[in-house]
């Protein structure tokens, strides 16, 4: 019988798992997750962070959705060796999963920024429910939060610890915030915005050091210039694919996998989609039904849809036509 290994708690992947047994797929399907968690979307990790969503609330499906359509879910391990040539995996539990076909939905693990102190306790990347809650857990004794980001989902993560009565920095590297999202005029609107509601904003910097011993006390700015800070946050990290480097797939830019127009990969059988090959959230519906088409055996193409997005920056919505978000 046919095995389907779907690797993380993508909303991609409970998309494909639908479509699947919609259509009356036999074969067998797995789920495996690095966390603990059943698949829920990362945008709702803001909300969570600022209280608006309880944590029960943020998955996709329950979990009898799995148990209902024959999904054998594996959590809280993680990919020790792979062989994409023998169709093989085994997680650090020593647990290993032989596949007709490999759906990459999702990889926990990010890449920080090469910076000295980056290894700190209190350095976070804000990217799974896993760190949210540990950022919760660690916020009683921080003081001040430093954020470094270019992206609309960093600014909607900043503005949630004010619910916490913490003193929070934005720093961008570029000229204004947003690059690539607005243009000057708007971007300064947003700031202005942003300090009207008690953020700080540093613009044209990028963080070159984090200070401390064993935990990040302060850091310094490319500029020179040091600030205090007792937790800092890059939510703009890209995920880390190293354990796929000598894996036969190809990449693209170094930096995450090539696909096509469909979303196989370099190595039949092998799908791969979100922030791996640089496609976004918002359209991860669609890349869970076109890989279930195609396991299917149609010729289903991805067609980004370009979901306007909005994010809340306290009671003001602030929308990006046409964009998807990062």
């Amino acid at each position: 019988m046919e095995r389907l290994v779907i690797l993380g708690n993508s909303p991609a992947g409970v998309k494909a798992i639908e479509e699947l047994r919609a259509r009356s797929y036999p074969g067998e399907i797995v789920l495996l997750s690095s966390e603990e968690f059943y698949p829920y979307p990362r945008d709702c990790l803001s909300g969570f962070l600022a209280k608006e969503i309880k944590e029960d609330r943020l998955f996709c499906q329950r979990p009898d959705f799995y148990e209902k359509n024959r999904v054998e879910v594996i959590l809280g391990q993680t990919l020790d060796k792979i062989n994409l040539k023998k169709k093989r995996l085994v997680t650090d539990q020593k647990q290993e999963l032989v596949y007709d076909y490999l759906f990459i939905a999702d990889f926990s693990s990010r890449r920080l920024p090469p910076i000295k102190g980056a290894n700190k306790q209190g350095v976070f990347t804000a990217a799974t429910l896993t760190e949210a809650k540990s950022i919760l857990k660690a916020l009683p004794l921080v003081e001040t939060i430093v954020m470094e980001t270019t992206t609309p989902r960093g600014l909607s993560l900043a503005h949630a610890f004010k619910i916490h009565d913490k003193e929070v920095i934005v720093v961008t590297p570029a000229r204004h915030l947003l690059p690539g999202w607005v243009d000057e005029p708007m971007a300064l609107i947003i700031q202005k915005l942003l300090e009207g509601q008690g953020l700080r904003v540093i613009c044209d910097s990028a963080i070159g050091e984090l200070l401390g011993d064993a935990d990040v006390k302060a850091l310094r700015l490319k500029s020179g210039k040091v600030l205090a800070s007792q937790m800092v946050i890059f939510p703009d990290a890209k995920p880390d694919l190293k354990l796929f480097s000598d894996s036969g797939l190809q990449f693209q830019n170094e930096e995450v996998l090539a696909v096509d127009e469909s979303l196989r990969t370099s190595i039949e059988g092998v799908y791969a989609l979100g922030q791996a090959v640089s496609l976004k959230e918002q359209e991860f519906e669609e890349q869970g039904r076109v890989v279930a088409r195609q396991i299917l055996g149609e010729n289903a193409q991805f067609q980004p849809p370009y979901p306007d997005i909005t994010i809340k920056l306290g009671s003001i919505p602030v929308s990006f036509l046409g964009k998807t978000m990062s």
